[in-house]
Protein backbone atom coordinates (compact mmCIF):
# COMPACT_ATOMS: atom_id res chain seq x y z
CA UNK A 1 0.00 0.00 0.00
CA UNK A 2 2.82 2.20 1.08
CA UNK A 3 4.89 1.37 -1.77
CA UNK A 4 1.82 1.90 -4.37
CA UNK A 5 1.37 5.48 -2.30
CA UNK A 6 4.70 6.62 -2.90
CA UNK A 7 4.61 5.33 -6.82
CA UNK A 8 1.90 7.50 -7.45
CA UNK A 9 3.29 10.40 -5.45
CA UNK A 10 6.35 10.11 -8.37
CA UNK A 11 4.07 9.56 -11.15
CA UNK A 12 2.70 12.48 -10.21
CA UNK A 13 5.29 14.73 -9.24
CA UNK A 14 7.14 13.42 -12.73
CA UNK A 15 4.33 14.34 -14.63
CA UNK A 16 4.91 10.42 -16.33
CA UNK A 17 3.13 7.34 -15.78
CA UNK A 18 4.72 4.07 -14.69
CA UNK A 19 3.95 0.57 -16.18
CA UNK A 20 3.01 -0.25 -12.09
CA UNK A 21 0.86 2.62 -11.89
CA UNK A 22 -0.89 1.81 -15.67
CA UNK A 23 -1.32 -2.04 -14.04
CA UNK A 24 -2.91 -0.32 -10.67
CA UNK A 25 -5.57 1.86 -12.78
CA UNK A 26 -6.30 -1.37 -15.04
CA UNK A 27 -6.96 -3.94 -12.18
CA UNK A 28 -9.42 -0.80 -10.46
CA UNK A 29 -11.10 -0.38 -13.33
CA UNK A 30 -12.01 -4.35 -13.84
CA UNK A 31 -13.09 -4.24 -9.82
CA UNK A 32 -15.48 -1.68 -10.66
CA UNK A 33 -16.82 -3.82 -13.94
CA UNK A 34 -17.24 -6.65 -11.61
CA UNK A 35 -18.98 -4.66 -8.86
CA UNK A 36 -20.76 -2.52 -10.95
CA UNK A 37 -22.32 -6.15 -13.02
CA UNK A 38 -22.98 -7.32 -9.66
CA UNK A 39 -24.72 -4.41 -8.51
CA UNK A 40 -26.92 -4.73 -11.76
CA UNK A 41 -27.59 -8.17 -11.02
CA UNK A 42 -29.09 -7.76 -7.25
CA UNK A 43 -31.45 -4.78 -8.36
CA UNK A 44 -32.84 -7.44 -11.21
CA UNK A 45 -33.34 -9.69 -8.04
CA UNK A 46 -34.78 -6.67 -6.42
CA UNK A 47 -36.87 -6.33 -9.26
CA UNK A 48 -37.97 -9.98 -10.11
CA UNK A 49 -39.12 -10.23 -6.29
CA UNK A 50 -41.20 -7.59 -6.29
CA UNK A 51 -45.38 -8.40 -6.54
CA UNK A 52 -46.87 -6.98 -9.68
CA UNK A 53 -48.43 -4.26 -6.65
CA UNK A 54 -45.00 -3.81 -5.18
CA UNK A 55 -43.80 -0.11 -5.15
CA UNK A 56 -40.16 -1.70 -6.01
CA UNK A 57 -42.17 -3.39 -9.63
CA UNK A 58 -40.54 -1.80 -12.51
CA UNK A 59 -43.00 -2.99 -14.79
CA UNK A 60 -41.88 -2.83 -18.68
CA UNK A 61 -38.52 -2.13 -17.07
CA UNK A 62 -37.55 -5.05 -15.80
CA UNK A 63 -36.78 -7.20 -19.33
CA UNK A 64 -34.60 -4.67 -20.66
CA UNK A 65 -31.99 -5.16 -17.43
CA UNK A 66 -28.82 -7.01 -18.48
CA UNK A 67 -28.96 -9.72 -16.42
CA UNK A 68 -32.97 -10.98 -16.66
CA UNK A 69 -32.65 -13.52 -19.14
CA UNK A 70 -29.55 -15.01 -17.39
CA UNK A 71 -31.77 -18.61 -16.55
CA UNK A 72 -33.46 -18.23 -20.30
CA UNK A 73 -31.47 -21.68 -21.16
CA UNK A 74 -33.54 -23.01 -18.75
CA UNK A 75 -36.38 -23.60 -21.09
CA UNK A 76 -34.17 -26.00 -23.77
CA UNK A 77 -34.74 -28.52 -20.76
CA UNK A 78 -38.30 -28.60 -20.69
CA UNK A 79 -40.21 -31.41 -22.05
CA UNK A 80 -42.20 -28.64 -24.95
CA UNK A 81 -39.00 -27.01 -25.79
CA UNK A 82 -39.27 -22.63 -24.77
CA UNK A 83 -36.74 -20.87 -26.68
CA UNK A 84 -38.81 -17.57 -26.31
CA UNK A 85 -37.10 -16.25 -23.48
CA UNK A 86 -33.94 -17.10 -25.29
CA UNK A 87 -34.17 -15.13 -28.41
CA UNK A 88 -35.97 -11.74 -26.29
CA UNK A 89 -32.41 -12.66 -24.14
CA UNK A 90 -30.19 -12.81 -27.40
CA UNK A 91 -31.80 -9.61 -28.93
CA UNK A 92 -31.21 -7.59 -25.72
CA UNK A 93 -27.63 -8.64 -25.41
CA UNK A 94 -27.10 -8.19 -29.14
CA UNK A 95 -28.81 -4.42 -28.19
CA UNK A 96 -26.72 -3.91 -25.10
CA UNK A 97 -23.56 -4.95 -27.76
CA UNK A 98 -24.14 -2.69 -30.28
CA UNK A 99 -25.19 0.53 -27.82
CA UNK A 100 -21.86 -0.29 -26.26
CA UNK A 101 -19.70 -1.02 -29.22
CA UNK A 102 -21.13 1.80 -30.72
CA UNK A 103 -19.88 4.30 -27.97
CA UNK A 104 -16.41 1.85 -27.43
CA UNK A 105 -15.78 2.97 -31.17
CA UNK A 106 -16.86 6.36 -30.93
CA UNK A 107 -14.75 6.88 -27.98
CA UNK A 108 -11.58 5.01 -30.01
CA UNK A 109 -12.00 7.24 -32.65
CA UNK A 110 -11.60 10.38 -30.42
CA UNK A 111 -8.34 8.93 -28.40
CA UNK A 112 -5.28 9.69 -29.81
CA UNK A 113 -3.80 6.24 -29.84
CA UNK A 114 -0.17 6.90 -31.90
CA UNK A 115 1.53 9.22 -29.26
Amino acid sequence: MLSDYLLRLKARASGTDTPTMKLLRMALVALLATGSAACVDQIKDLFDGGSPTSPTDPGAIRSYLPTHFNDAWIGLLSTPVQTDSMVRGAIAALSYAAVFGTLAFWRFLRKDVVS
